[in-house]
């Protein structure tokens, strides 16, 4: 508990500093998602989101986080778009330290994903963040837990249509195609190869959760 407050310190100093976190020729309409993800969100992270009931279904999500308490941190999630389009918010996700995760019943476990994996694998990225401070946000990252729910089950309807959908992260090789991680390195000039790598050197073992 005492290694993520740490981080968590750090992290929570990044989400009150960082202001604009775009990547410089991203294909997101940074000015639309700029204006919607207002307030305290400032921190940018993108990741991969698979439908809890269907692991088919991978969407590339991003994330705008903001921190609320020693325990919690809540993302405002957005699509990714090409540019000039406008995203939808497809909904929230909160993220807790393992602390607070090992005091949930059985039955509120089961909603909530690890972190772990997508860390480590470089799958989930800040973006615009300087390498120092990625690094402290991964380190408090990969100990977490995330509950995620998407009220804009699918993007590709003109409104939100259906139950919120819970979502879920990668857990092994292959949850996320690798077409979609090459197209979000492109997008976002970024190297999840790389970042792989790099994390190995800073990130402590895994704990075998």
């Amino acid at each position: 508990m005492k290694m993520f407050v740490h981080y968590a310190a750090s992290f929570f100093l990044i989400l009150g500093s960082s202001t604009h976190v775009f990547a410089k020729d991203a294909t997101v309409d940074n000015k639309a998602t700029d204006e919607a993800a207002h307030g305290d969100y400032h921190l940018h992270i993108c990741a991969f989101h698979i439908a809890k009931d269907d692991p088919s279904f991978v969407i590339e999500t991003q994330h705008y986080c903001s921190h609320y308490n020693d325990n919690l941190f809540q993302c405002l999630l957005y699509e990714t778009t090409l540019q000039g389009v406008k995203p939808k918010l497809l909904g929230v996700e909160y993220v807790i330290s393992d602390a607070a995760y090992q005091k949930l019943t059985a039955e509120e476990k089961r909603l909530w994903h690890p972190h772990d994996f997508e860390v480590r694998q470089g799958l989930l990225a800040t973006i615009g963040l300087p390498e120092k401070e990625d690094e402290q946000v991964m380190k408090a990252l990969v100990t977490t837990w995330g509950k995620t729910w998407h009220t804009w089950p699918d993007p590709k309807t003109d409104i939100p249509l259906g139950a919120p959908r819970l979502m879920w992260s990668a857990g092994k090789p292959g949850d996320v195609p690798q077409k979609m991680i090459e197209a979000r390195d492109k997008r976002w000039d970024i190297n999840t190869e790389e970042l792989k790598k790099e994390r190995e050197k800073f990130l402590p073992a895994p704990s075998g959760r």
